[in-house]
């Protein structure tokens, strides 16, 4: 029993020693080229808040994209 959970992480450990230098390579670098994004002036992921505040002037709403309008 206690052969084979050695056997078991000796594999684990040589896969992972044979994958860790291509993680790098798959990261990469970051782009150069600035990238353009578009405000359209709301949220581009589900609202999961709203709120009012106590004189009913101003409404908030939070959303899964990290802004709040």
């Amino acid at each position: 029993m206690r052969e084979l959970s050695y056997k078991v992480i000796f594999v684990f450990v040589s896969v992972l020693s044979l994958l860790a230098p291509m993680t790098k390579s798959i990261a990469g670098e970051p782009p150069k080229d600035p990238i353009l994004r578009i405000d359209t002036g709301m949220h581009v992921s589900g609202i999961r808040r709203v709120g009012i505040d106590a004189e009913n002037r101003y409404l908030a709403t939070g959303s899964g994209d990290k802004t709040v309008h």
